[in-house]
């Protein structure tokens, strides 16, 4: 998915995770706070084609419930070095994955909102775990949504922090 021929302007690394800011597309990285009590942080990047509110939980609590049919959320959230390579963080040889649009589902929402659909996938890439997380505001149109959200995340770059 990744095109060389990209040059859109990029966030700022963060952790060695950076993304294209594609043209309607609002990007941000961040640091959240693990649920650990160590109180270790870790990148999380929010993505949106709606604006992304200052207050907003990793899987997008404050933004999914403002997106209207045509959005999409994308939430890539990194996790602690005891997830790498488990069971549910699989490894992966390649980034990013393409979601596909088959997967979609509104069971797969954090909180179902009605019309919404979305998408988890679990894994590890270069000794990091991730969840990338997706949602779509119209499952009606997940194959155009899927479409949207694949260009987003084929911008999304990943390095050794």
């Amino acid at each position: 998915m990744t095109d060389a021929g990209r040059a859109g302007p990029r966030t700022e690394p963060m952790e060695g995770i950076t993304a294209e800011v594609l043209a309607g597309w609002e990007v941000r990285i961040r640091r959240a706070r693990a649920s650990n009590a160590e109180e270790v942080t870790k990148p999380v990047l929010h993505a949106a084609t709606v604006p992304l509110l200052p207050e907003r939980a990793d899987f997008g609590d404050g933004v999914v419930e403002t997106l209207g049919p045509g959005d999409v959320f994308v939430s890539l959230v990194e996790y602690g070095p005891d997830a790498v390579n488990s069971a549910l963080f699989a490894p992966v040889d390649v980034f990013p994955p393409v979601l596909e649009s088959n997967e979609f589902r509104p069971k797969q929402l954090q909180r179902v909102i009605p019309g919404q659909a979305g998408q988890q996938v679990f894994f590890s890439y270069l000794d990091r775990a991730f969840c990338l997380y997706a949602v779509i505001g119209s499952a009606a149109l997940v194959d155009d949504l899927t479409e949207k959200a694949n260009r987003l995340i084929g911008g999304i770059q990943i390095a050794s922090p």
